[in-house]
């Protein structure tokens, strides 16, 4: 197998890395050979001749262990890909994803707002709403607005009034989920319903999600949706860190070199990829992420 991006030998595993990483780390014989041939290898692992040598071809580079699971696991229902299909409506305007929880708002939320804004100081009310909006990273509120929106859809095909939206009665919930099972992962259906609640605490509405009833339906979706749930992936092994090793120029190429460095973070860390690089170079934030050294940090990059 072939490897034709740096970072596509940890993409497809990440969220196993720390299993992996432990069960390798005790075999330095074989961590030698990724830094034998490196300007910056480690005093931790000294080079030695490893026990199989490696043969840079395009049928073996990066190839995992025989006993290894396949590396790209078969497509199934991407639920966070879907489009929002929501009904046009006041309550919620069309805004990016990551503000759907704290945008769309309901008749009890309007009310909810207005009558502490009777009775305090409406700077005091926007300071409340404004720390509670920050406490969900970005990332969480983008998982959590497909949720909401899943749930208004359901509610819009029913023609729930929107008085019954919020609060949610733990029978809407329950017929939430009835109506997903079978045709989505259980998964997938409680991460619905986290945004849900999401959307309700943060506009102060009692949550009834936490209802036997509802705990059954989930119960049920989790048998029902077996047939969505992806595969296991295959772990990040050694042998891919020496394919990407040998596509690396760590002697004069500064990208090859920070990309080694985040890799052996993540690996050696047992860390998942998404804990120390970004999805996207628009998403750089210096508050939450590595810079280049000690001049960039509070927040300089």
């Amino acid at each position: 197998m072939s490897i034709d991006s740096p970072l596509v030998a940890l993409e497809v595993s990440s969220r196993s890395v720390s299993s992996t990483s432990r069960k390798y780390q005790t075999n330095c014989s074989d961590v030698s050979s990724l830094y034998s041939d490196s300007p910056f290898a480690s005093p931790l692992f000294p080079s030695v001749i490893p026990s199989a040598p490696l043969v840079n071809t395009a049928s073996s580079v990066g190839a995992p262990p025989s006993s290894s699971m396949p590396l790209l696991s078969p497509a199934t229902t991407d639920a966070s890909s879907l489009v929002s299909s929501t009904m046009p409506h006041p309550f919620r305007p069309k805004v990016r994803a990551a503000d759907r929880i704290f945008s769309w708002s309901s008749p009890f939320s309007c009310e909810f707002k207005t009558a502490h804004e009777a009775s305090l100081n409406p700077n005091i009310v926007a300071g409340a709403y404004r720390v509670v909006s920050e406490a969900l990273a970005t990332n969480t509120r983008i998982t959590y607005a497909a949720g909401v929106a899943r749930f208004h859809e359901f509610c819009d095909a029913n023609n729930v009034d929107e008085r019954q939206r919020m609060p949610a009665s733990a029978v809407l919930l329950t017929a939430f989920v009835d109506a997903h099972c079978g045709r989505f992962s259980g998964s997938t259906i409680r991460t619905w319903l986290s945004g849900i609640r999401a959307w309700h605490l943060c506009h102060g509405a009692p949550w009834e999600g936490d209802s036997d009833w509802v705990g059954w339906a989930r119960v049920a979706a989790q048998k029902q949706g077996v047939a969505y749930k992806r595969p296991t992936r295959a772990p990040v092994s050694l042998e891919h860190l020496r394919a990407l090793r040998l596509r690396l120029n760590l002697v004069s190429s500064s990208r090859d070199i920070a990309l080694w460095a985040a890799v052996l973070v993540t690996f050696w860390g047992c860390r998942r990829l998404g804990e120390t690089i970004v999805s996207r170079a628009g998403d750089f934030d210096p508050k939450h992420h590595v810079c280049g050294g000690p001049q960039y940090l509070n927040g300089g990059c």
